[in-house]
């Protein structure tokens, strides 16, 4: 059952990366960087889920990027429920 959950969340996964519409193609691949790191360490700061100095760093310079908006990050494609 857990892996089926696992591919359920994968498939969302894939779905809200592939649905960004960033101002730069670029962006959407960090997107997809940054959130897997997030995601695999969910309710961890940014350096304990990317577990080295590299990650945090793409991560934090993602989030500070004048071309990346919270609206851009929040209204990605699909809900989980569909």
């Amino acid at each position: 059952m857990a892996g089926k959950r696992q591919a359920d969340e994968r498939a969302w996964f894939d779905k809200e990366v592939e649905a960004s519409e960033f101002q730069d193609a670029r962006l959407r691949e960090r997107f997809g960087i940054v959130l897997e790191r997030l995601w695999s360490g969910i309710g961890q700061p940014i350096p304990f889920s990317c577990q080295d100095w590299a990650p945090p760093k793409t991560a934090y310079r993602f989030l500070s990027n004048d071309r990346v908006s919270e609206q851009d990050i929040l209204s990605r494609g699909p809900k989980m429920d569909e």
